[in-house]
Formats: C-alpha cells, structure tokens, sequence
C-alpha cells in the first residue's frame, strides 16, 4: 500500500480540519505456531505500511525471535509475551503500542492468508472517516468461496447469525474475519479488560464497538488457503460461543434499550415476550393435558393461546425492525480529532478548559 494512499484519498473528501494530510498505517500480527509463514507475511506487509509490531504470545516455535533476527533494522517491532494470552490479549498489547504512535491499527494473522495488496480496500473506509473498524467478509461474492472448506462456510454463516443478534449489527458477514482495521482513536474508548482474550476476540471486539456505537462496515476480501493448520476447533468452541453470544445479547439489551434509552422497542420487547411465553405455555399445558386424559380442550383456551402467540411474535417482529435500523450511521473517530480552527477560537475567546 503507498503510504501516500490517506493524502490521495482525501482529496476531495469530506474530512475534519484536524485530520493530517496523511494518516499513518501500522500493522499487528499476533505470532502463535506461525513460524513457516511469519517470515512471509512480515516481508511482503513491512514495505507497504508505516510500521508492523509482532506480538510474539509465548510462541513455542519462537516466532518473534525468528522475526528480530531477519529484520532488524527494519520498520519491525517484536514485543514477546511472558504468557501465551491467547490472540486476544496480544492484539490487545499491539493496540496499545501502536496507538500512541500511528492512526490506523490494521491486524493480520501470521498465517498467510490475508492478501496485503487488499490493504488499501481495508483502509479506505477508516480512512475517509466513513467507519471506525472495517474489516473483511469472504462471503461478498461466490467466488471468493471456492477455497473455503464447506465446513467452514457453514459455520461462519451460523457464527454470523448469532454475532449479529448480540452486537445489532445486522448488516455484518463473517464475524471471525481477522482481516481488519481500527481507528487509532477509539482504542481508549474500548474496555480492554472486558474484550475477551481466546477466539472469540473478533467477536467480543464487534459487541464492544456497539457499545461505543461504532461504525463498522464489511469490505470485500477473498481469502486465500494454503498449508496452513487452524487453531481453532469447531467442536471445542460451539458451546461457549453460544453462550458467549446470549450473554453479550442480554448485555446489549441492557445497555441499549434500558440503561441509555427506554424506548419503543424496548417495551415491544418485553411484551412480546411475556404475551408469547404466556401463549406457547398455555397451549403447551392444555395439549399435554389433551393427550394424556384425551379430553378436548376449551375453544377459548385455544384462542387465547393463538392470539397470545401470534401478538407477541408480531411485538417482538417489530423489535426486531427497530434494531435493524438503529445500527450505528455515523463515525464517532471524526469527533476524536478536534478541528484546529475550533480549538484556536476556544483558546482566542478564553473559553478553553471551562
């Protein structure tokens, strides 16, 4: 990517007058079990971007020494974990340092399989202030499925669901996509203690930014597979990230639509739940009832409990469109950047600091 690539996108674009002529890039690559491909990835990104920090998480092939070892000297920066925290936790360390120092935090895996030249699709949307995390979907288009394993497309669909069920961002594919950029100025809006540190980071990181009211876009990114081993097993992760999913759901819900803003919503909501749940338990009790003493049951029962069901599947329906149209529109990064000419009158007038 040039490093030139903010300067050429801003020409024309709508930007704060505090955002610089040119935004800089820092890459983090979190290393575990990547030592045949860390070389490879860390050469091909290093010459495109302003800086790249390797978080090395208690590597047992010694990927960060590897890396200190064939760029040294180079606009490369290992920072070695004492204790593996899982890819979480390192890309939280790389956040941190490359926060203090550069404007986007792009992330990529060690393994290969992010395409650098997509790096300016990446970017752009951050970039031009149009979202505060961009990040890829494998799933734009059929072709770029053809070397996804069949497994994995059925699985990140069903992970794509439940992620946007618990973060509201209905319009987002591929939740587990690492391909990804943010905002330099929302990092201290995060809380880092509360994002979790295993694999279920990409997601938690989405919830988070929800809360924040974040945007966030999809951008289009093939993937590429070659001969590399996941960590992550399916099998181990489906119950946790289930229950991870409903807790973060519960969690938004909360915040969202009680603590911050008792709307509409939130009362077609809760009673559709209660109309529902009261109109399948009905039906439910006096079917059982039905089948085990083979008496019918009351028409009035009946229609109690269909007119029940069917209002509150209708209230919770309507909640859910809501939802889907209150998901976040507009950038909150461009308000991190204060103006210059704003603070300069602020500081004329003497109204700074009051």
């Amino acid at each position: 990517m040039n490093r030139d690539l903010a300067a050429e996108m801003g020409e024309g674009a709508e930007a704060p007058a505090a955002q610089s002529a040119r935004l800089t890039v820092a890459v983090i690559i979190p290393c575990y079990r990547v030592r045949a491909h860390i070389e490879t990835v860390v050469r091909n990104v290093k010459d495109r971007v302003d800086h790249v920090f390797v978080v090395d998480d208690k590597c047992p092939e010694n990927s960060g020494a590897l890396v200190v070892q064939q760029f040294a000297g180079c606009n490369v920066t290992v920072i070695t974990h004492e204790v593996n925290q899982g890819v979480g936790g390192a890309m939280m360390t790389g956040y941190r340092a490359a926060a203090q120092d550069y404007d986007l935090l792009v992330k990529m895996d060690g393994d290969d399989q992010m395409d650098p030249d997509f790096l300016d699709v990446l970017v752009a949307p951050v970039c031009l202030n149009d979202a505060d995390y961009s990040k890829g979907n494998r799933f734009h288009a059929p072709h770029y499925l053809k070397q996804m394993p069949k497994i994995r497309i059925f699985g990140n669909a069903m992970l794509s669901f439940l992620n946007k069920m618990s973060s509201g961002y209905w319009k987002l594919m591929d939740p587990t996509n690492g391909y990804t950029c943010l905002d330099a100025k929302v990092v201290d809006k995060l809380d880092f203690e509360k994002i979790d540190r295993r694999f279920f980071f990409e997601s938690d990181l989405i919830f988070q930014l929800g809360l924040i009211r974040a945007v966030i876009v999809d951008v289009p990114i093939p993937a590429r597979y070659g001969d590399e081993v996941s960590n992550l097993s399916a099998r181990k992760v489906l119950v946790p990230f289930l229950r991870k999913h409903l807790t973060n759901f519960c969690s938004r819900f909360f915040y969202q639509y009680v603590l911050r803003d008792f709307n509409i919503a939130t009362i077609w909501t809760l009673f559709g739940v209660l109309m529902f749940g009261f109109g399948v338990a009905l039906g439910s009790t006096y079917l059982g009832r039905a089948l085990i003493t083979g008496e019918p049951t009351a028409l009035g029962i009946i229609m109690m409990s269909a007119i029940n069901v069917t209002i509150g599947l209708q209230l919770l329906l309507s909640a859910l469109a809501y939802d889907i149209n209150a998901e976040p529109s507009r950038a909150i990064a461009r308000y991190l950047r204060r103006p210059q000419r704003a603070i300069s009158g602020l500081r004329s007038t003497g109204l700074r600091g009051r």
